[in-house]
Protein backbone atom coordinates (compact mmCIF):
# COMPACT_ATOMS: atom_id res chain seq x y z
CA UNK A 1 0.00 0.00 0.00
CA UNK A 2 1.33 3.49 -0.87
CA UNK A 3 1.67 5.57 1.85
CA UNK A 4 -0.59 9.09 1.98
CA UNK A 5 0.27 11.26 -0.52
CA UNK A 6 -0.41 14.74 -1.44
CA UNK A 7 0.15 16.74 -5.24
CA UNK A 8 2.86 18.49 -3.83
CA UNK A 9 4.89 15.08 -3.41
CA UNK A 10 4.61 14.29 -7.27
CA UNK A 11 5.61 18.35 -8.80
CA UNK A 12 7.18 18.07 -11.86
CA UNK A 13 7.34 14.20 -11.33
CA UNK A 14 4.75 13.55 -13.91
CA UNK A 15 5.01 13.42 -18.04
CA UNK A 16 2.05 12.88 -19.83
CA UNK A 17 1.97 12.17 -23.84
CA UNK A 18 -0.44 12.81 -26.39
CA UNK A 19 -0.65 12.43 -29.89
CA UNK A 20 -2.19 10.21 -32.33
CA UNK A 21 -2.30 6.73 -32.36
CA UNK A 22 0.74 5.29 -33.93
CA UNK A 23 2.66 8.72 -33.31
CA UNK A 24 5.49 7.11 -30.79
CA UNK A 25 4.12 7.77 -27.58
CA UNK A 26 5.22 4.60 -25.84
CA UNK A 27 8.43 4.76 -28.07
CA UNK A 28 9.09 7.79 -26.89
CA UNK A 29 8.08 6.78 -22.93
CA UNK A 30 10.85 3.26 -23.06
CA UNK A 31 13.59 5.86 -24.56
CA UNK A 32 13.17 8.24 -21.66
CA UNK A 33 12.93 5.67 -19.37
CA UNK A 34 16.58 4.78 -20.51
CA UNK A 35 18.11 8.20 -21.25
CA UNK A 36 16.96 8.64 -17.36
CA UNK A 37 18.42 5.70 -16.40
CA UNK A 38 21.68 6.85 -17.83
CA UNK A 39 21.38 9.53 -15.45
CA UNK A 40 20.72 7.57 -12.37
CA UNK A 41 17.09 8.60 -12.16
CA UNK A 42 14.20 6.25 -11.15
CA UNK A 43 11.41 6.18 -13.74
CA UNK A 44 8.23 4.31 -14.76
CA UNK A 45 5.59 4.12 -17.40
CA UNK A 46 2.22 3.99 -16.95
CA UNK A 47 -1.28 4.44 -18.84
CA UNK A 48 -5.04 4.94 -18.19
CA UNK A 49 -5.03 1.85 -20.78
CA UNK A 50 -3.86 -0.73 -18.82
CA UNK A 51 -6.00 0.61 -15.57
CA UNK A 52 -8.84 0.10 -17.71
CA UNK A 53 -7.43 -3.67 -18.91
CA UNK A 54 -6.57 -4.49 -15.21
CA UNK A 55 -10.20 -3.85 -14.49
CA UNK A 56 -11.74 -6.35 -16.84
CA UNK A 57 -9.02 -8.59 -18.06
CA UNK A 58 -10.42 -11.21 -15.59
CA UNK A 59 -13.89 -10.85 -17.44
CA UNK A 60 -12.38 -11.47 -20.98
CA UNK A 61 -10.23 -14.60 -20.21
CA UNK A 62 -13.26 -16.02 -18.90
CA UNK A 63 -15.78 -15.38 -21.37
CA UNK A 64 -13.31 -15.44 -24.41
CA UNK A 65 -10.14 -17.03 -23.58
CA UNK A 66 -8.53 -13.76 -24.28
CA UNK A 67 -6.41 -11.70 -22.27
CA UNK A 68 -7.04 -7.47 -22.73
CA UNK A 69 -2.90 -7.32 -22.24
CA UNK A 70 -2.73 -9.84 -25.84
CA UNK A 71 -0.01 -8.97 -28.10
CA UNK A 72 -1.93 -10.60 -31.07
CA UNK A 73 -3.05 -8.22 -33.30
CA UNK A 74 -6.75 -10.14 -34.69
CA UNK A 75 -7.37 -10.49 -30.93
CA UNK A 76 -6.83 -7.01 -30.28
CA UNK A 77 -9.61 -5.86 -32.92
CA UNK A 78 -11.84 -8.64 -31.89
CA UNK A 79 -11.93 -6.95 -27.81
CA UNK A 80 -11.02 -3.39 -28.89
CA UNK A 81 -14.67 -2.30 -29.55
CA UNK A 82 -15.67 -3.62 -25.74
CA UNK A 83 -12.82 -1.92 -24.26
CA UNK A 84 -13.90 1.25 -26.01
CA UNK A 85 -17.53 0.38 -24.92
CA UNK A 86 -16.46 -0.25 -21.42
CA UNK A 87 -13.72 2.01 -20.60
CA UNK A 88 -15.32 5.68 -22.26
CA UNK A 89 -18.96 4.87 -22.83
CA UNK A 90 -19.92 3.91 -19.83
CA UNK A 91 -17.38 3.75 -16.85
CA UNK A 92 -16.54 7.44 -18.11
CA UNK A 93 -20.10 8.41 -18.37
CA UNK A 94 -20.54 7.00 -14.80
CA UNK A 95 -16.91 9.04 -13.68
CA UNK A 96 -15.08 10.85 -16.09
CA UNK A 97 -12.14 10.58 -13.83
CA UNK A 98 -12.77 6.58 -12.89
CA UNK A 99 -9.45 5.92 -14.77
CA UNK A 100 -7.56 8.88 -12.90
CA UNK A 101 -8.12 7.89 -10.16
CA UNK A 102 -7.25 4.29 -10.33
CA UNK A 103 -4.07 5.38 -12.27
CA UNK A 104 -3.14 8.01 -9.39
CA UNK A 105 -2.77 5.05 -7.22
CA UNK A 106 -0.10 3.67 -8.96
CA UNK A 107 1.78 7.20 -9.02
CA UNK A 108 5.15 6.90 -7.32
CA UNK A 109 6.70 9.85 -5.37
CA UNK A 110 9.97 8.98 -5.73
CA UNK A 111 10.26 8.52 -9.56
CA UNK A 112 9.20 10.35 -12.86
CA UNK A 113 5.92 9.05 -13.80
CA UNK A 114 5.51 8.80 -17.81
CA UNK A 115 1.65 8.39 -18.92
CA UNK A 116 1.30 7.25 -22.70
CA UNK A 117 -1.73 7.83 -23.07
CA UNK A 118 -3.75 11.28 -22.45
CA UNK A 119 -5.96 11.89 -24.63
CA UNK A 120 -9.35 13.89 -22.83
CA UNK A 121 -9.03 17.30 -21.32
CA UNK A 122 -9.73 15.97 -17.89
CA UNK A 123 -6.79 13.90 -18.24
CA UNK A 124 -4.44 16.58 -18.71
CA UNK A 125 -6.21 19.28 -16.65
CA UNK A 126 -5.02 16.68 -13.72
CA UNK A 127 -1.74 16.51 -14.98
CA UNK A 128 -1.28 20.06 -14.46
CA UNK A 129 -2.85 20.28 -11.09
CA UNK A 130 -0.30 17.85 -10.36
CA UNK A 131 2.19 19.94 -11.27
CA UNK A 132 3.08 17.72 -14.02
CA UNK A 133 4.38 18.24 -17.57
CA UNK A 134 3.19 17.25 -20.90
CA UNK A 135 4.16 17.03 -24.52
CA UNK A 136 1.90 16.35 -27.73
CA UNK A 137 3.76 14.76 -30.16
CA UNK A 138 3.03 14.70 -34.20
CA UNK A 139 4.64 12.63 -36.99
CA UNK A 140 4.81 13.01 -40.41
CA UNK A 141 1.86 11.00 -42.17
CA UNK A 142 0.33 9.62 -38.80
CA UNK A 143 -2.89 11.14 -39.14
CA UNK A 144 -5.84 11.32 -36.44
CA UNK A 145 -7.50 7.49 -36.54
CA UNK A 146 -10.77 9.10 -36.57
CA UNK A 147 -12.95 12.36 -35.94
CA UNK A 148 -13.11 12.10 -32.55
CA UNK A 149 -9.29 11.64 -32.13
CA UNK A 150 -8.90 14.51 -34.28
CA UNK A 151 -11.27 17.28 -32.43
CA UNK A 152 -9.88 15.41 -29.01
CA UNK A 153 -5.91 16.24 -29.91
CA UNK A 154 -6.85 20.04 -31.15
CA UNK A 155 -7.74 20.82 -28.07
CA UNK A 156 -5.11 19.01 -26.19
CA UNK A 157 -2.36 20.19 -28.44
CA UNK A 158 -3.45 23.64 -27.37
CA UNK A 159 -2.78 23.43 -23.46
CA UNK A 160 0.46 20.92 -23.48
CA UNK A 161 3.42 22.36 -22.56
CA UNK A 162 5.94 21.37 -25.36
CA UNK A 163 4.84 20.20 -28.87
CA UNK A 164 6.40 18.30 -31.20
CA UNK A 165 7.00 17.75 -34.58
CA UNK A 166 9.04 14.79 -35.59
CA UNK A 167 9.75 13.25 -39.19
CA UNK A 168 9.32 9.56 -39.59
CA UNK A 169 11.85 7.15 -39.33
CA UNK A 170 12.88 3.39 -38.11
CA UNK A 171 16.55 3.84 -37.34
CA UNK A 172 16.43 3.45 -33.28
CA UNK A 173 19.72 5.35 -33.01
CA UNK A 174 17.47 8.58 -34.48
CA UNK A 175 14.84 7.59 -32.90
CA UNK A 176 16.78 7.41 -29.45
CA UNK A 177 18.13 10.95 -29.93
CA UNK A 178 14.91 12.21 -30.58
CA UNK A 179 13.73 11.28 -27.58
CA UNK A 180 16.48 12.70 -26.16
CA UNK A 181 16.14 16.29 -28.17
CA UNK A 182 12.13 16.18 -26.57
CA UNK A 183 13.12 15.65 -22.95
CA UNK A 184 16.27 18.58 -23.50
CA UNK A 185 13.14 20.71 -24.60
CA UNK A 186 10.98 20.19 -21.83
CA UNK A 187 12.89 20.64 -19.01
CA UNK A 188 14.97 22.57 -17.49
CA UNK A 189 18.28 22.30 -14.83
CA UNK A 190 16.10 22.80 -11.91
CA UNK A 191 14.03 20.16 -12.72
CA UNK A 192 16.35 17.84 -13.49
CA UNK A 193 18.46 18.47 -10.20
CA UNK A 194 15.29 17.97 -8.77
CA UNK A 195 14.95 14.73 -10.72
CA UNK A 196 18.55 13.51 -9.64
CA UNK A 197 17.95 14.51 -6.14
CA UNK A 198 14.55 12.67 -5.31
CA UNK A 199 13.99 10.21 -7.89
CA UNK A 200 17.69 8.41 -8.03
CA UNK A 201 17.82 4.80 -8.40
Amino acid sequence: MRKSTTPKDFDQKIIGICGNARSGKDTLANNIVEILKEQGIKSKVLSFANELKESVNGFLIEKTGISAFTEDEEQKKLIRPFLVCWGTDIMRSINDNIWIEKLNNNLCSDCVNIITDVRFENEINWIKEMGGLSIFIERDGVNPANKYEEENNKKLSRVVDLRFHTTTFEDPKLIFLTSNEILDKLINIDIYKKWKATCHL
